[in-house]
């Protein structure tokens, strides 16, 4: 017989677990920025959902709910990425989620800058 509550823990998301050392080493790189790095992971999760690297739709609600990450840490967490060279995003509107293009190719390795 099967648990209710056996049926929900399997169908919760999990993390995408094709993730790239590189890329958590570059976002480990800020590290006086934990939310970026947490975000790092969350766009990388996003992207294996999508399965495109372009036009991903980051809510920072979304990143508040599952990270804890407000909108301040969310919007400096982002500018953090870019500058690592990690992301670019689109122009923001005021009051609508920011478009994420990761800057990652797939035969990036162990030497990854």
């Amino acid at each position: 017989m099967v648990d209710n509550m056996t049926i929900k823990k399997k169908t919760q998301p999990s993390f995408y677990p094709n993730t790239p050392i590189p890329w958590i080493q570059k976002a480990l790189l800020l590290q006086g920025n934990v939310n970026a790095t947490k975000l790092a992971l969350y766009i990388w999760y996003i992207k294996g959902l999508k399965q495109t690297k372009t036009d991903l739709v980051i809510s920072s609600s979304t990143a508040k709910d599952i990270f804890g990450v407000n909108k301040r840490s969310f919007t400096r967490a982002l500018q953090d990425l870019v500058g690592l060279g990690m992301i670019t995003t689109s122009i923001r509107e005021r009051g609508k989620s920011p478009r994420i293009t990761v800057i990652w190719e797939d035969s990036e390795g162990e030497n990854a800058r």
